[in-house]
């Protein structure tokens, strides 16, 4: 296995780790403010 194979490999699986971290970071986010606006209201 060359060093660019294994380059491009983790720069994919990089680059998927982020976009997944980066969307349950969203989801995780947009629940907290959801119960925070909901708890303000009460």
């Amino acid at each position: 296995m060359r060093v660019n194979d294994l380059y491009s490999l983790v720069s994919m699986y990089g680059l998927l780790f982020m976009a997944i971290g980066f969307i349950i970071y969203w989801v995780v986010e947009s629940e907290l403010f959801s119960k925070e606006q909901s708890y303000e209201a009460s």
